[in-house]
Protein backbone atom coordinates (compact mmCIF):
# COMPACT_ATOMS: atom_id res chain seq x y z
CA UNK A 1 0.00 0.00 0.00
CA UNK A 2 1.02 3.54 -0.94
CA UNK A 3 -0.34 6.75 0.33
CA UNK A 4 1.88 10.23 0.39
CA UNK A 5 2.03 12.76 3.39
CA UNK A 6 3.57 16.33 2.51
CA UNK A 7 4.95 15.25 -0.61
CA UNK A 8 6.66 11.91 0.09
CA UNK A 9 5.39 8.34 -0.67
CA UNK A 10 5.36 5.75 1.80
CA UNK A 11 5.59 2.47 1.18
CA UNK A 12 3.57 0.08 3.49
CA UNK A 13 4.70 -3.89 3.21
CA UNK A 14 4.11 -6.42 5.38
CA UNK A 15 6.99 -8.47 5.77
CA UNK A 16 9.42 -5.99 4.99
CA UNK A 17 11.92 -3.98 7.13
CA UNK A 18 12.99 -0.47 6.08
CA UNK A 19 15.16 1.34 9.26
CA UNK A 20 16.70 4.65 9.17
CA UNK A 21 20.06 4.92 7.85
CA UNK A 22 21.71 4.64 11.23
CA UNK A 23 19.44 2.08 12.75
CA UNK A 24 19.62 -2.06 13.30
CA UNK A 25 16.93 -3.78 11.91
CA UNK A 26 13.97 -4.80 14.72
CA UNK A 27 14.29 -8.06 16.48
CA UNK A 28 12.79 -11.27 14.33
CA UNK A 29 9.99 -11.32 16.66
CA UNK A 30 8.64 -8.49 14.46
CA UNK A 31 9.81 -10.00 10.92
CA UNK A 32 5.91 -10.34 10.48
CA UNK A 33 4.44 -6.84 11.25
CA UNK A 34 4.67 -3.87 8.82
CA UNK A 35 7.13 -1.37 9.23
CA UNK A 36 7.15 2.11 7.90
CA UNK A 37 10.60 4.38 7.13
CA UNK A 38 12.04 4.36 10.39
CA UNK A 39 12.49 2.23 13.30
CA UNK A 40 13.37 4.09 16.66
CA UNK A 41 16.27 3.14 18.93
CA UNK A 42 14.18 3.29 21.55
CA UNK A 43 12.11 0.49 20.20
CA UNK A 44 10.49 -2.39 22.40
CA UNK A 45 9.41 -5.60 22.39
CA UNK A 46 5.86 -7.00 22.97
CA UNK A 47 5.88 -8.21 26.66
CA UNK A 48 4.45 -11.94 26.70
CA UNK A 49 0.73 -11.67 27.62
CA UNK A 50 0.02 -8.11 26.05
CA UNK A 51 -2.35 -7.09 23.44
CA UNK A 52 0.12 -5.09 21.23
CA UNK A 53 -0.33 -2.97 18.27
CA UNK A 54 1.71 -3.68 14.90
CA UNK A 55 3.49 -0.99 13.36
CA UNK A 56 0.54 -1.14 9.90
CA UNK A 57 -2.40 -0.44 13.30
CA UNK A 58 -0.08 2.35 14.26
CA UNK A 59 -0.02 3.77 10.72
CA UNK A 60 -3.49 3.81 10.21
CA UNK A 61 -4.23 5.67 13.10
CA UNK A 62 -4.76 9.62 13.04
CA UNK A 63 -1.80 10.09 14.76
CA UNK A 64 0.58 8.89 12.61
CA UNK A 65 -0.68 11.40 9.85
CA UNK A 66 -0.92 13.92 12.33
CA UNK A 67 1.82 13.43 14.67
CA UNK A 68 4.62 11.14 13.26
CA UNK A 69 3.22 8.27 15.57
CA UNK A 70 3.94 5.48 13.06
CA UNK A 71 6.02 3.19 14.96
CA UNK A 72 4.78 0.35 16.89
CA UNK A 73 6.62 -0.28 20.48
CA UNK A 74 5.72 -2.36 23.50
CA UNK A 75 2.30 -1.58 23.86
CA UNK A 76 1.68 1.77 21.98
CA UNK A 77 3.05 3.68 18.81
CA UNK A 78 6.00 5.88 18.97
CA UNK A 79 7.71 8.91 16.68
CA UNK A 80 10.06 6.00 15.04
CA UNK A 81 12.80 8.57 13.91
CA UNK A 82 13.07 12.32 12.49
CA UNK A 83 11.84 11.17 8.96
CA UNK A 84 8.19 10.54 10.63
CA UNK A 85 8.24 14.03 11.76
CA UNK A 86 9.19 15.74 8.68
CA UNK A 87 6.59 13.91 6.93
CA UNK A 88 3.81 14.37 9.28
CA UNK A 89 0.85 17.17 9.36
CA UNK A 90 2.96 18.38 13.03
CA UNK A 91 5.53 19.40 10.61
CA UNK A 92 3.61 21.06 7.19
CA UNK A 93 0.92 22.95 9.58
CA UNK A 94 3.54 23.78 12.57
CA UNK A 95 6.97 23.59 12.12
CA UNK A 96 7.10 20.94 14.19
CA UNK A 97 9.50 18.77 11.89
CA UNK A 98 12.15 17.42 14.53
CA UNK A 99 12.33 14.36 17.07
CA UNK A 100 13.03 15.01 20.46
CA UNK A 101 14.80 12.92 22.78
CA UNK A 102 11.56 12.47 24.58
CA UNK A 103 10.05 10.81 21.16
CA UNK A 104 7.63 13.70 20.07
CA UNK A 105 7.67 15.75 17.06
CA UNK A 106 9.26 19.43 18.38
CA UNK A 107 9.78 22.64 16.30
CA UNK A 108 13.57 22.93 16.86
CA UNK A 109 14.49 25.12 13.23
CA UNK A 110 13.49 28.37 12.29
CA UNK A 111 13.55 27.54 8.84
CA UNK A 112 10.72 25.13 9.48
CA UNK A 113 8.70 27.87 11.09
CA UNK A 114 9.14 29.73 8.20
CA UNK A 115 8.06 27.01 5.94
CA UNK A 116 5.08 25.84 7.73
CA UNK A 117 1.36 26.74 6.84
CA UNK A 118 1.74 27.83 10.28
CA UNK A 119 3.50 31.46 9.00
CA UNK A 120 1.50 31.41 5.77
CA UNK A 121 -1.65 31.45 7.21
CA UNK A 122 -1.28 33.22 10.41
CA UNK A 123 2.24 34.74 11.03
CA UNK A 124 3.99 32.27 13.34
CA UNK A 125 7.32 32.05 11.11
CA UNK A 126 9.84 32.49 14.06
CA UNK A 127 11.25 30.14 16.72
CA UNK A 128 10.57 30.78 20.69
CA UNK A 129 11.99 29.15 23.68
CA UNK A 130 9.60 29.50 25.99
CA UNK A 131 10.88 27.46 29.41
CA UNK A 132 12.69 25.11 27.52
CA UNK A 133 10.17 24.16 25.11
CA UNK A 134 10.09 25.71 21.48
CA UNK A 135 7.71 26.38 18.97
CA UNK A 136 6.50 28.20 15.93
CA UNK A 137 5.13 31.71 17.16
CA UNK A 138 4.92 35.65 15.47
CA UNK A 139 8.27 37.19 16.32
CA UNK A 140 7.62 40.18 14.58
CA UNK A 141 4.77 42.26 13.60
CA UNK A 142 5.99 41.67 9.68
CA UNK A 143 4.96 37.84 10.09
CA UNK A 144 1.30 39.45 10.68
CA UNK A 145 1.61 41.72 8.15
CA UNK A 146 2.71 39.47 5.36
CA UNK A 147 0.27 36.63 6.33
CA UNK A 148 -2.83 35.29 5.02
CA UNK A 149 -4.60 35.97 8.27
CA UNK A 150 -3.90 39.67 8.13
CA UNK A 151 -5.36 39.67 4.42
CA UNK A 152 -8.80 37.55 5.68
CA UNK A 153 -9.09 38.30 8.98
CA UNK A 154 -7.38 41.37 9.81
CA UNK A 155 -4.93 39.75 12.44
CA UNK A 156 -1.75 41.98 11.24
CA UNK A 157 -0.72 43.31 14.88
CA UNK A 158 1.37 41.03 17.15
CA UNK A 159 0.72 40.36 20.72
CA UNK A 160 2.43 37.92 22.77
CA UNK A 161 3.88 36.18 19.77
CA UNK A 162 0.47 35.86 18.09
CA UNK A 163 -1.15 37.61 15.47
CA UNK A 164 -4.77 39.51 16.55
CA UNK A 165 -6.87 42.09 15.13
CA UNK A 166 -5.56 45.17 17.30
CA UNK A 167 -7.68 48.22 15.89
CA UNK A 168 -10.39 48.74 13.00
CA UNK A 169 -7.72 49.65 11.23
CA UNK A 170 -6.29 46.08 11.24
CA UNK A 171 -10.11 44.90 10.53
CA UNK A 172 -10.48 47.53 7.17
CA UNK A 173 -8.86 46.35 4.45
CA UNK A 174 -9.40 42.68 5.19
CA UNK A 175 -11.92 39.93 4.03
CA UNK A 176 -14.02 40.14 6.65
CA UNK A 177 -14.66 43.50 6.64
CA UNK A 178 -15.33 44.22 2.66
CA UNK A 179 -17.43 40.88 1.99
CA UNK A 180 -19.02 40.36 5.56
CA UNK A 181 -19.26 44.05 7.33
CA UNK A 182 -16.80 42.68 10.06
CA UNK A 183 -15.14 46.10 10.43
CA UNK A 184 -14.40 46.53 14.24
CA UNK A 185 -12.69 44.83 16.66
CA UNK A 186 -13.18 42.82 20.20
CA UNK A 187 -11.27 40.60 21.87
CA UNK A 188 -8.47 40.55 19.16
CA UNK A 189 -10.67 39.42 16.11
CA UNK A 190 -12.84 41.49 13.79
CA UNK A 191 -16.27 41.76 14.64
Amino acid sequence: MNWRVGGAVWVVSVGLTAGCASDADPPAAQADTTVITCRSATWLPCPAGSTCLTDAQCAALPACLQDGVCQASGTGCVVGCAEACAESLACRNEGRCSRSDSGTCVATRQEDCAASFGCLWDGRCGLSDVAGSTSCVAVTSEHCKQSQGCTRDGTCTRLADRCIAATPTDCWPSWLCQEHGFCGTQSGICR
